[in-house]
C-alpha cells in the first residue's frame, strides 16, 4: 500500500463528517454525494486489486501451462472461485471455450452459451481481447467487473496447452459496493448526526485513527512482501473493508509463497540439469558445438575447444563459420557449414568421409560428424548441436586399407586366372575382371547378382552344392572342370578357399585357372620327350645297324671281285648287295625320324619349290585330287636340306590322298609369321621370323586320339598300304630346321598340316674351314698317298684299310682319336679318314687338334649318326659320307679330295 489509500481514507472520514455537520441542510444531497464518493472509491479498490491479482494469476498461470500442471490450475481456478465477491474465474481458449471453471458445469461451452443472459457484453469483451494485457471494465448492468489477461498456450496436441493464445477471465460483483455505502449511512452516518456533531467528530477522529494505523499496518507487511519476505501475515480478522483486503492479501501472499517455493524448486532443479549436462558434455569424448538459430556459436565443450583452437569464451556469439574451419581433405575446397543445411532442412545433417577441420592454430585433423537441429515446443529451431570428433588416425588406417584393397583389387583383376567370392547363399561378394568377362559381365554387375539369378536355379544349386561340400572338407583338393568358350573346350583348373569370420565360414572362394594351353603344351611336351627318346633309341641302333651294314656291303663287293667267273655265286652276292642296300634305306628313314641324318643345309624359296613340285603332284595324285596353290608373293627364304623338304611335300600329299579315295582337294599355301614372346594360338613356338607351309585336305581328318600318334614311327592306319615312317621323317626334318609342325583336323571335315620353318637371315652355326684346307698335288699314282682311318668299330675300320688298299693306297689305321693324334704327329698323313661319334674323343674334336699338328691335312668325315646338322662350333668343314658306303663311293670320294681338288 502507499500513501494515496491513506488519503483516501482520510478524505472519506472528513467527507462522512461534513455530512454528518450539515444533514440537517442537505440531507439528500450530502447523502447522495456520500453514497457515490464511497461507491467510486470502493469500485478503485476493487479495480486496483483485480488487476493486481490478474497479473499474479498470468504469470502463474502462463508457468502452469508451460509445465502442464492442470491440477494445480484447476486448484487455483477454484481457490479464486471461492474467494469472497468472486463470482467466477474462467480459463478460455482463443475459440471461446471454458477449458477451467470454478464452476465445473461450464467447462466445454462457449462464451456465448455461458453468458447468452446478456449479462456481460460479448462485442466489449472482443474488444478487450484485441489489447492483448490485461484489461477489465464494469457491467453496470449486472453491476459486475470483468477483468482478462491474455495467455499463452501453445502446447502439444491432447494436453490442457492448446496451440494459440487464450485468456483467463475473472468476474468480480460490485453489487455489495452499493449496498455498502447505503449500509454505512445507515448505519452510522444518521445515528451519530443525531447524538450530535461533537460525538460525530470524535467518532470521525477515531476512526481515520483507527484506519490509518491498519494501513500503515498493512503498507508495512506490503512492504515485507516486497523486499521478498513471504512468511508475514496480516491476520486481520475485521469484517470490513481492510479485513477482506487483509485476507485476500494473506491468501494471495500464501499463494506467491507456496509459487516462489515451487518456482525455487524448479529453479534447482533446473540448475541441477545445467549443471549435469555441463559435467556430461565436459566429460563427452567428442566435441560439442551448440549455436543459436542465427548460426552464432553458444556453448562449447572442452574437446571442441581444443580441436577449434578457440576457448568457449572467446567463440561465443560468433558465427560458426569463423571457429569450425572446414574443407575437402581431397580436394582442399571449403565444405559449406552444417548449420545452415540443418536450419534450411531441418534435418539432421552428416559431413563427407573427406572433411578436414583446421584449427586457429592451423593444425589440421579429419574429422567425422553430425548437426541436428534444436527444436522448442513451438516446433521453431532455436539453435543447432554439432557433434564431431577426431578421425584422423582412423581415416589414415582406413585410407592404408583402402590402398591395400585397390592394391589387391588391382593384382585380382590382372591375374588371368578366374576369382570370385560367394557368401552361402550364393550371392557374389567378389569378382575379378578375367571372371566377370568370362561371364560376359563387369566385376560390378556380378557383385550385385546372386548365382540363380546368373546361371538359374539348376545350375545355382550344383555351385551351392559344391561350395557346401568345400565347406565340409578339412583340406580343399584341386580339381577339373571343362567348360565352352567360343565354341572351344576349356580346362580350369578349379582350387576353393573358406573365408572365417569370428570362427565361422560365411563364404567360399574360387579360382579357376585355364589350363587348356598347358595341357596341350605338356601333351606337346610328352609327345616331344617321347619322340626324342625314341629318336635317340632309333638313332643308336641304326648307329650299329649302319656299321653292320657297312661290313656286309664291303665285304659283299670285295667278294663280288672274286666270283665274277661264277654266276650263281655272282648272283648270290647281288642279293646280299640289294638286301643291304635296302636295309640301309631304312636305316636313312630312321635315323630322318629320329633327326640324325645328316644334310646339306641351303637357302630355299619354298615358292619356287612347291610350283616345281606341282607337275609331279598332279601326276602323283591322279586327275580326282584337285591341287590348288596360294602362296604368300614376298615369302621369306628358309634353310634347310631341300631334298628332305621335297620328301615332306610329297609324304604329305600322298597322306591326302589315302584320306580321299573318293576325291578331293589338296591346297597348298604359304605365307610368312611372326610369333610373339607369348602365342597361345602356336604353343611351344619360340619367338621369331617363320614361315608356314600349310597342306590342307578335304579328305576323313583325323581322331582327336589319333592326332597325337600320327608323328610316332610305325604308327599307320593304312593297314598294310602303309609303313608308318612317312609322317615321322616330316617330324625329323621339321625338328632338324629347329621349327614345329601342328595340325588341325575334325572327323569329315579334312587335315591342315602347319610346318613353322625359321625364316634364313644369313647367319649359320660354324664357318666354313673348306678353304683353309690345302689339297695334295694329284698325282696319278696312289701309292704316293698315305691315308689314316680312324672308326671305333674295327670290323668296319679293317674293310676301309682293305677296300684301300686294293686300289694302291697306303693305310694306316686307329681305333681312337689318340692314337690317331699320335700317327699323325710321326708321319705325313694326305687324307684322315674319320667317323664322327667315338667314345672319349669325336670326329670333330680329332680334326681339330689334327689341323693344329699338321695344317695341310686333308679330311673326310664318315657316319651313320650325329647329334647335330652342323658340325661343333669352330670345327672343320670336310666333305662327308654316309654309312654304309659300297667300295664305289669310298674311292670316289678319296679319289676326289685327293686329286680333283
Amino acid at each position: 500500500m502507499d500513501g494515496s489509500i491513506d488519503m483516501k481514507i482520510n478524505l472519506s472520514v472528513l467527507i462522512t463528517m461534513l455530512v454528518i455537520l450539515l444533514m440537517a441542510i442537505q440531507g439528500r444531497v450530502i447523502y447522495a454525494f456520500i453514497t457515490d464518493q464511497n461507491q467510486l472509491l470502493l469500485e478503485q479498490d476493487v479495480e486496483y486489486a483485480a488487476k493486481n491479482e490478474l497479473s499474479r494469476l498470468q504469470s502463474t498461470l502462463n508457468y502452469l501451462l508451460r509445465v502442464d500442471d492442470f491440477r494445480q490450475i484447476q486448484e487455483e481456478i477454484t481457490a479464486l472461485g471461492g474467494s469472497p465477491n468472486v463470482l467466477n474465474a474462467l480459463v478460455i481458449n482463443g475459440k471461446n471455450q471454458v477449458l477451467v471453471s470454478a464452476k465445473m458445469d461450464q467447462v466445454g461451452k462457449t462464451l456465448s452459451s455461458q453468458f447468452e443472459n446478456k449479462d456481460i457484453d460479448l462485442h466489449i469483451l472482443s474488444e478487450l481481447k484485441k489489447n492483448m494485457e490485461i484489461s477489465y471494465y464494469i457491467e453496470n448492468h449486472s453491476r459486475q467487473l470483468i477483468g482478462i489477461a491474455p495467455l499463452n498456450m501453445n502446447a502439444q496436441p491432447g494436453s490442457i496447452k492448446q496451440s494459440g493464445s487464450g485468456f483467463v477471465l475473472l468476474q468480480y460483483d460490485l453489487g455489495w459496493i452499493e449496498s455498502r455505502a447505503h449500509q454505512y449511512l445507515v448505519d452510522v452516518a444518521f445515528p451519530i448526526a443525531g447524538v450530535s456533531a461533537v460525538l460525530a467528530m470524535l467518532l470521525g477522529l477515531s476512526l481515520c485513527f483507527l484506519l490509518t494505523r491498519r494501513i500503515n499496518y498493512f503498507n508495512k507487511i506490503a512492504r515485507k512482501v516486497l523486499q521478498g519476505d513471504y512468511s508475514v501475515r496480516i491476520n486481520s480478522k475485521g469484517i470490513d473493508e481492510l479485513g477482506f483486503f487483509a485476507c485476500t492479501f494473506d491468501q494471495t501472499v500464501e499463494n506467491i509463497q507456496s509459487k516462489t517455493e515451487q518456482l525455487i524448486k524448479q529453479h534447482k532443479k533446473a540448475s541441477l540439469r545445467e549443471r549435469n549436462l555441463t559435467v556430461t558434455l565436459d566429460s563427452i569424448g567428442d566435441a560439442v558445438i551448440t549455436t543459436d538459430a542465427e548460426g552464432k556459436i553458444i556453448r562449447m565443450n572442452p574437446v571442441a575447444e581444443e580441436l577449434t583452437g578457440w576457448s568457449e569464451a572467446n567463440a561465443l556469439h560468433l558465427p560458426l563459420s569463423d571457429v569450425f574451419d572446414i574443407f575437402n581433405s581431397k580436394t582442399r575446397e571449403k565444405v559449406l557449414n552444417p548449420v545452415e543445411k540443418v536450419i534450411k532442412t531441418r534435418k539432421i545433417v552428416g559431413l563427407g568421409n573427406h572433411t578436414s577441420l583446421k584449427s586457429k592454430n592451423n593444425k589440421e585433423y579429419q574429422i567425422a560428424d553430425s548437426a541436428a537441429p534444436i527444436i522448442n515446443e513451438g516446433n521453431e529451431i532455436i539453435g543447432v548441436i554439432l557433434v564431431f570428433h577426431d578421425i584422423s588416425v582412423q581415416y589414415k588406417q582406413q585410407e592404408e586399407i583402402r590402398k591395400s584393397r585397390q592394391f589387391l583389387q588391382s593384382i585380382i583383376d590382372n591375374s588371368p586366372s578366374l576369382i570370385s567370392v560367394r557368401d552361402l547363399h550364393g550371392n557374389f561378394l567378389l569378382s575379378n575382371k578375367a571372371h566377370a568377362g568370362f561371364l560376359d559381365y563387369t566385376p560390378e554387375e556380378v557383385t550385385s547378382s546372386s548365382i540363380q539369378q546368373l546361371f538359374g536355379k539348376q545350375i545355382a544349386d550344383h555351385y551351392i552344392a559344391s561350395d557346401q561340400a568345400a565347406i565340409a572338407e578339412d583340406e580343399l583338393p584341386e580339381y577339373e572342370e571343362i567348360h565352352l568358350r567360343d565354341g572351344k573346350a576349356h580346362t580350369f583348373l578349379v582350387s576353393k578357399f573358406k573365408l572365417h569370420r569370428n570362427d565361422e565360414v560365411y563364404a567360399v572362394g574360387t579360382i579357376a585357372t585355364d589350363v587348356t594351353i598347358q595341357k596341350e603344351q605338356a601333351e606337346q611336351l610328352r609327345r616331344s620327350q617321347k619322340m626324342d627318346a625314341l629318336g635317340k633309341l632309333t638313332g643308336g641302333v641304326a648307329h650299329d645297324y649302319n656299321n653292320m651294314l657297312g661290313i656286309i656291303l664291303g665285304y659283299a663287293e670285295l667278294l663280288s671281285v672274286h666270283v665274277k667267273q661264277d654266276e650263281q655265286l655272282k648272283n648270290y652276292v647281288e642279293k646280299i648287295i640289294h638286301a643291304t642296300e635296302r636295309g640301309a634305306d631304312l636305316t636313312r628313314r630312321l635315323l630322318s625320324f629320329a633327326g640324325s641324318q645328316p644334310g646339306d643345309f641351303e637357302k630355299v624359296k619354298i615358292n619356287s619349290l612347291v610350283l616345281n613340285s606341282v607337275d609331279m603332284l598332279k601326276k602323283t595324285l591322279t586327275a580326282k585330287i584337285a591341287i590348288d596353290v596360294d602362296l604368300q608373293s614376298d615369302l621369306w627364304e628358309v634353310f634347310v636340306n631341300k631334298g628332305e623338304l621335297e620328301d615332306c611335300l610329297v609324304n604329305l600329299s600322298i597322306n591326302a590322298l589315302h584320306a580321299m579315295p573318293d576325291g578331293g582337294s589338296l591346297k597348298i599355301s604359304t605365307h610368312n609369321y611372326t610369333a610373339l614372346v607369348e602365342d597361345h594360338n602356336t604353343p611351344n613356338l619360340a619367338a621369331g621370323d617363320y614361315v608356314v607351309l600349310e597342306v590342307a585336305d578335304t579328305g576323313a581328318g583325323i581322331s582327336k586320339e589319333n592326332q597325337t600318334k600320327v608323328f610316332d614311327p610305325f604308327f599307320t592306319t593304312k593297314g598294310e598300304q602303309g609303313n608308318g615312317l612317312g609322317l615321322s621323317q616330316v617330324y625329323g626334318f621339321i625338328k632338324r630346321a629347329e621349327g614345329i609342325i601342328t595340325l588341325e583336323s575334325e572327323p569329315n571335315e579334312g587335315t591342315t598340316f602347319f610346318l613353322y620353318i625359321p625364316r634364313y637371315t644369313g647367319s649359320i652355326v660354324g664357318g666354313d674351314r673348306l678353304n683353309d684346307l690345302k689339297v695334295s698335288e694329284a698325282t696319278s699314282n696312289n701309292n704316293d698317298k698315305l691315308i689314316l682311318v680312324v672308326d671305333d668299330e674295327p670290323a668296319l675300320m679293317a674293310l676301309a684299310e682293305e677296300l684301300l688298299l686294293a686300289d694302291g693306297y697306303q693305310v694306316m689305321t686307329a681305333e681312337n682319336g689318340q692314337d690317331a693324334l699320335n700317327i699323325i704327329s710321326d708321319n705325313k698323313i694326305d687324307l684322315l679318314i674319320t667317323d664322327v661319334i667315338m667314345p672319349e674323343m669325336g670326329g670333330y674334336e680329332l680334326t681339330k687338334r689334327a689341323v693344329e699338328i699338321a695344317p695341310h691335312i686333308n679330311v673326310l668325315f664318315v657316319s651313320g649318326y650325329s647329334e647335330s646338322v652342323t658340325p661343333e662350333s669352330g670345327a672343320l668343314e670336310a666333305p662327308r659320307l654316309q654309312k654304309p658306303y659300297n667300295r664305289n663311293v669310298l674311292l670316289n670320294k678319296v679319289s676326289e679330295i685327293l686329286f680333283d681338288r
